[in-house]
Parts: C-alpha cells; sequence; structure tokens
C-alpha cells in the first residue's frame, strides 16, 4: 500500500514564539472574570490563538493530560498537548497532516472562524505512557475577543465512555437477540414433537423466551428513540387484532396470575397506519403496568374506539396513583418498584408522542381507578390533528 500523502492542510504553518504566545497569556489571565468562569466549568476548555497554539486553559484540562503541568501546554496545539499519534507528521505540527484533514477540533475551529455554531466529534488515537487509547471528544469552539485580539474558545467534553458503551451495548442486542432467537425457534420445533405432556411446559418456556425478546428490543428501541436514531416502520394493519394479541400474550404472562385482562370495547375493524411493532410495545407496557398495580382476583380492561380522525385506546385498572406518583410517572426513571425500574411508562409516552405522532396521558380518579388513553392518528403521514393538540396536562 501507498503511504497517504502528507501535506499542510487547515491549520497555519507558521507559530508565534513562545515568548509572544506566553505574553498573550498574561493579558487573558488579567481578566480575573474570564479565569474564574473557566476554572468554574466542570468541563476542558482551551483558548487558542490565531495559530492555533494554546493560550489559557482551565484546570480541568488537566483530566485529558493527567501527567503534564497545565503550564507546559501554552505554546502547543491541541493534538500534541494530547498526544495524538498524527501532531507530528508534518514539519508544521499538528492540524497541518492529511489526517487532520478529518479532525472534528480543526473543523469545529474553522467553524467558529466562519461564524457557524455547532459541534464536531473529535476521533483521536493517542499515545498515553507509551500505550496506545483512544479518545473521542465533542468539541464546540466560539470567538472571544480579549483587548482586540480574537482567540477561539474550545469546549472539550470527553464523550469517549459513552462511544465504548454504544459500541458494547449494539453488541450485545445484537449478540442476544440472535441466541434468544435461535432458542426460542428451537424451542418451537420440540414442542412439536414432544409428548402432550410436555407441551404445555415447552409453551410456556417459549412464551416467556419470547417476552424477554420483547423487552430487550424494548430496550434496544428506547436507546435509540433517545438518541434520534429510531426509525419507525409504517405499515397498514388493524388495530383491533393488535390489541387482541398484547391481551392473548400477558394474560399468560406469569405476573398476570390470578389477574383478568379483558377487552371490552372494540369496533370490528379499525386500520391505521403507523409501526405496529411500536405501537404493540406501546400498549404492552401499559397493560404491564396496570397488571402490576392490580391486586389477585382483579381485573385490567382494554377500550378501543375509533374516533375519526383518530383512534383512541384505553387501559385501565382500579387502584388510584398517589399524586406524587402522578406528578412524576412519566419522568425517566422514576419508580415505586424498586431501583432498575421506571422505563415503562417514560418509554410509552417518548414512542407514542415523538415516533407514532399520538399522545398518551392519564386519568387518576378515586372510586374509579387509573386509566391511561393513547391517541394516535389513523395515518401517521397526515397526524397533525393528533400530535399537535398536546396532551392533557395530568395535573392532579
Amino acid at each position: 500500500m501507498e503511504p497517504i500523502a502528507i501535506v499542510p492542510q487547515y491549520a497555519p504553518e507558521q507559530r508565534l514564539p513562545l515568548e509572544i504566545v506566553r505574553r498573550q497569556a498574561e493579558a487573558l489571565k488579567r481578566d480575573p472574570v474570564l479565569v474564574g468562569l473557566l476554572d468554574s466549568m466542570a468541563i476542558p476548555i482551551l483558548v487558542l490563538n490565531a495559530q492555533h497554539q494554546i493560550t489559557l486553559a482551565n484546570k480541568s484540562v488537566q483530566t485529558l493530560i493527567p501527567n503534564r503541568p497545565l503550564d507546559q501546554v501554552i505554546g502547543l496545539r491541541p493534538g500534541e498537548a494530547f498526544g495524538c499519534i498524527h501532531a507530528e507528521e508534518t514539519p508544521s505540527g499538528c492540524g497541518t497532516s492529511a489526517y487532520c484533514t478529518e479532525c472534528g477540533s480543526l473543523h469545529a475551529i474553522w467553524d467558529c472562524i466562519r461564524q457557524e455554531a455547532g459541534a464536531r466529534e473529535c476521533r483521536m488515537m493517542r499515545m498515553v505512557n507509551g500505550q496506545m487509547e483512544a479518545l473521542d471528544l465533542l468539541v464546540h469552539a466560539a470567538p472571544l475577543t480579549v483587548n482586540g485580539d480574537t482567540y477561539a474558545l474550545v469546549s472539550l467534553m470527553d464523550i469517549s465512555h459513552a462511544k465504548r458503551r454504544l459500541v458494547l451495548e449494539r453488541i450485545f442486542f445484537h449478540d442476544v437477540i440472535n441466541v434468544a432467537g435461535g432458542v426460542s425457534g428451537l424451542l418451537e420445533q420440540i414442542a412439536s414433537s414432544a409428548p402432550e405432556g410436555l407441551r404445555s411446559d415447552l409453551e410456556l418456556a417459549r412464551r416467556s423466551l419470547q417476552d424477554m425478546l420483547e423487552q430487550i428490543h424494548l430496550q434496544r428501541d428506547l436507546l435509540a428513540a433517545e438518541a434520534h436514531e429510531l426509525r419507525p416502520a409504517i405499515s397498514r394493519f388493524d388495530m383491533v387484532k393488535l390489541v387482541r394479541q398484547v391481551v392473548d400474550l400477558y394474560q399468560h404472562h406469569p405476573s398476570a396470575e390470578g389477574r383478568r385482562i379483558v377487552l371490552l370495547e372494540a369496533p370490528s375493524e379499525c386500520m391505521v397506519q403507523t409501526d405496529p411493532v411500536l405501537l404493540r410495545r406501546v400498549l404492552g407496557n401499559l397493560v404491564k403496568n396496570a397488571i402490576e398495580a392490580t391486586a389477585k382476583g382483579g381485573v385490567v380492561s382494554l377500550r378501543l374506539a375509533d374516533k375519526g380522525n383518530c383512534v383512541i385506546c384505553s387501559v385501565h385498572n382500579d387502584s388510584v396513583m398517589p399524586r406524587q406518583v402522578q406528578l412524576q410517572v412519566f419522568n425517566r426513571n422514576f419508580t415505586t418498584k424498586g431501583s432498575g425500574r421506571g422505563l415503562g411508562t417514560y418509554s410509552a409516552k417518548l414512542l407514542t408522542e415523538h415516533y407514532l405522532s399520538g399522545r398518551l396521558y392519564f386519568n387518576s380518579v378515586p372510586g374509579k381507578g387509573t386509566e391511561f388513553v393513547v391517541e394516535i392518528p389513523h395515518d401517521k403521514s397526515n397526524s397533525a390533528n393528533v400530535s399537535q393538540q398536546g396532551s392533557p396536562q395530568n395535573t392532579p
């Protein structure tokens, strides 16, 4: 393979002498408001001069260069200070090699010069204590003028952990879904030829595995939704059949033992055009929450109605939510069921209102119980009549 051609790019080749950069630094330090503000910030911030040299660094920058005193980075460029493996590719240093043309930090600085706002991701390979490591930064630059001189104020958020977690999550979901799907198919094959006495147990195992798969898919979609990466798969289907499937699934759920789940009212047919998988997950979450709030011997009831411009599905149980619960029920991680919970109603509202163009709200009244209501348009592509009305405030 031919080596990549190294040519000066982006950053100026010429630099100011270190003595001049230090004088710039002293001038900046004479502004106590600027220094105090920078040092109060929890994220690393650099002040760069027109030659992209570090003129000032706040205390948080030390987290990115733990083995180097801050005063030693004055006059360097960011890649040189952080140990980027490409910082010495050319005699002019950081910002002047072909590799640097894809550097998010440089693009952020040029965005700043062009008066264009926005953040850039900088993916850097660097050497730390003789070891190669990846550093992912979210970089934002803004112009700063002090005593007539213009600088770039550059914030650096370390997102390496978030990036690693995202990769691990994708690998985890891919592998677990594949394994669980294979086991589910195997159970189905075994059940088809198993003795009559074992079929019910195998069917229970298969249903439990399907429930686990559904929860894994829900968590995967929730993470994608929060990252604005979820893409609904729109299709036309009969919502009555979908609701009956949800009722049947959760009637056999272990948590529903001793409780009844019934569809009290529904038209003979109700065609909608939206994402059936996301809608099933929304309704499944609401039904599961209602089951957990219902004592043995109780009933969880569903109703489905066609209102012309939209379809309404409600999930009811006889319990009443305390006022403090009502005020927080849609908040992420709020739960009355112990740590590690609290995503059910949050995810249901997120999926309904941001990805199905619908509404989700509740009524909880003593003597009448609690009812969660999902409204979705007949056709998601023509959803202004539902999604733009705004949800009831649920003010207790």
